[in-house]
């Protein structure tokens, strides 16, 4: 399958890039690291010591372009030996619902990521390395553009999952 990176280091192909533990600066985003740790399936990647991967370029470019800023990275195609696909949005959406009443809704969500059921159109995939094909031409942010669609796809299909009167 292809995937692909996004990342501030300059890398060579073939060269084996391993994960690395990550602490995460925004409390917010901790917690729900936390959480997603406590109730991930037993054999399954802690996605605090994985490297992610996407199945499409604009995605790793929109990444890229949102963690790194426009020019800081470098987009590439890899491989992924052991890797596990999630739905990438249910991460923002537990992290934005987080502390509401809706307990047993973010439940579900988490068992949606653990475990999907549903159709996504945005999937990070977590694995303990790559391994760097090539390094892809830099397209520019705007060209992440594309990958907007794919995010609200997404985030239309959570509201009518779990948010239905909801705007």
């Amino acid at each position: 399958m292809k995937l692909y990176h996004a990342s501030k280091v300059l890398y060579v192909p073939g060269q084996r890039v391993l994960a690395s533990t990550k602490k995460v600066a925004d409390a917010r985003r901790a917690a729900v690291e936390s959480v997603l740790r406590l109730q991930k399936p037993r054999g399954s990647i802690d996605r605090s010591e994985a490297i992610f991967a996407f199945d499409s370029k604009v995605m790793a470019i929109r990444f890229g372009c949102s963690e790194y800023g426009e020019g800081r990275f470098y987009p590439y195609r890899v491989s992924m030996p052991n890797s596990e696909r999630h739905p990438m949005m249910l991460v923002d959406c537990y992290a934005k619902r987080m502390g509401s009443s809706d307990n047993a809704v973010l439940q579900q969500v988490v068992e949606e990521y653990w475990n999907p059921t549903e159709e996504w159109d945005v999937w990070e995939y977590l694995g303990p390395e790559i391994i760097v094909e090539h390094q892809l031409e830099t397209l520019g942010c705007n060209a992440a553009g594309m990958a907007l669609i794919k995010v609200m796809k997404d985030h239309d299909r959570i509201r009518r999952l779990w948010f239905p009167s909801r705007p």
